[in-house]
Order: C-alpha cells, then sequence, then structure tokens
C-alpha cells in the first residue's frame, strides 16, 4: 500500500508540474523552451473516501438477483430462455428499485442486448 501511495505521489506531483508549468512536455522539445521550475506540495488520496461509501448486500436466488442497503431494495427479475446456449440462458426481464414508499421498475426485456448479471450497486445523490 505504501508503494501504490508513492507511486500515484509521484503520477500526480508530474501532473501537476506538468499542468502548471503551461508548457507541454512535447512543446518544449520542439521550441526549445524549458519549463520554468515550480515547487508541488506532496498529497495523498485518503483511501479511507470508500469506506464511507455505502455497502449494498447481495441475494441470488433462481428467479431474482435483490441488493439491499442504506433504506435502498433492488431486484433484478430473471427468466430462464431456452434457445440460447447456457451461460446466455438467464436474462433479466426488469429491475425494480425501491426507496422507502417510492418504487420505480425499469423493463429490460425488450432491449437489443439483454442483461444477464447486475454487478455491483452505488447509492448516488445525484438527480436528488
Amino acid at each position: 500500500m505504501k508503494t501504490a501511495k508513492t507511486i500515484l505521489s509521484g503520477v500526480l506531483v508530474a501532473g501537476v508540474i506538468t499542468t502548471l508549468s503551461g508548457v507541454s512536455p512535447a512543446s518544449a522539445f520542439q521550441s526549445g523552451e524549458i519549463a520554468s521550475p515550480i515547487a508541488a506540495k506532496e498529497s495523498l488520496v485518503d483511501f479511507t473516501l470508500y469506506d464511507k461509501v455505502p455497502k449494498f448486500k447481495k441475494t441470488v436466488s433462481s428467479d431474482k438477483v435483490i441488493w439491499t442497503g442504506n433504506h435502498i431494495k433492488l431486484v433484478a427479475n430473471i427468466v430462464e430462455d431456452e434457445h440460447v446456449p447456457a451461460f446466455e440462458s438467464k436474462v433479466i426481464e426488469s429491475i425494480v428499485i425501491t426507496e422507502g414508499k417510492v418504487k420505480h421498475t425499469i423493463k429490460t426485456d425488450h432491449y437489443t442486448e439483454k442483461l444477464h448479471e447486475v454487478q455491483s450497486v452505488v447509492h448516488s445523490k445525484s438527480g436528488n
């Protein structure tokens, strides 16, 4: 983890230096200009930020995948399609998202590309 932070810090410092200098490395070589040296403060990404993201619990049954967490429930209703290979046979027919008394249903059975699985669920405050 210490190595990853060091590498990330180096990349950030190099990006800040390049951005703040106003001269891209390619143009500096072509025009003979030398970018002026600047001091950059080392900063690290706070990895604990990701610990604050609410976790959702996944429950799988033969005809549903249910994600619950943060007062939200997402249910992916699955049907079996017998006219396709086995690895593509389970298809999500609809997704129902419930938050309190509000319920949204997304019908997916008419999509050109069939949905087979919900990999993860993240609660975002955007759109409120």
